[in-house]
């Protein structure tokens, strides 16, 4: 025998155990793999929330500010009447 057979591994399976345990590793697997890109898409959505959050404060500012404006031109026609 040379030294490189020497260094392979044999693998033996009594009742069928191991295919029970690569069946759980794979759906193991298939469940942490779900985890990382659902919380990947939740970093996302929360970026995107973020963002339309602070678009929503904008537009409420602006809409302060243009009802501030309608109340001053509503005084200066009551002034001219």
């Amino acid at each position: 025998m040379s030294k490189s057979e020497a260094k392979k591994s044999l693998t033996v399976v009594l009742n069928d155990k191991q295919e029970d345990n690569q069946s759980d590793n794979t759906y193991e697997r298939y469940i942490i793999d779900n985890n990382k890109r659902l919380q990947e898409e939740n970093t996302c959505l929360k970026l995107s929330v973020n963002s339309l959050e602070d678009r929503i404060e904008e537009l409420e500012e602006d809409t302060a500010t243009e009802e501030k404006r309608n109340q001053y031109l509503k005084s200066l026609l009551k002034n001219f009447n």
